[in-house]
Formats: C-alpha cells, sequence, structure tokens
C-alpha cells in the first residue's frame, strides 16, 4: 500500500495514472490491483488514486 501510494502522489500531476498504469508500477494484473485495494481500504482503484492524490 505505501508503494501504491507514494506512486500515485508522485506522478498525480501525469495523465497517465490511471488502473493500468499503477498495475503495471505493482507488476500486477487489473484484477489483482483492484482486489487488494478494496481489501485493504474498501474503496475501488478510482477513489484510492483520487483521494491519494
Amino acid at each position: 500500500m505505501a508503494k501504491a501510494t507514494r506512486l500515485v502522489e508522485e506522478h498525480m500531476s501525469d495523465a497517465e495514472v490511471n488502473v493500468e498504469w499503477l498495475a503495471g508500477q505493482l507488476y500486477m494484473s487489473r484484477t489483482q490491483l483492484y482486489r487488494k485495494i478494496k481489501a485493504v481500504t474498501n474503496q475501488s482503484v478510482h477513489e484510492f488514486v483520487t483521494a491519494s492524490g
């Protein structure tokens, strides 16, 4: 989670920050990313990116 939060914070101004980009940076599939973010934060990936940025 710390790495995901750091990545979003560092790249929030980049237009390329989206689910596919974040999943690639974390070396996981979009499905894995959705499940992990939902399990830990009870948010969708979109909500997580918006809240972290």
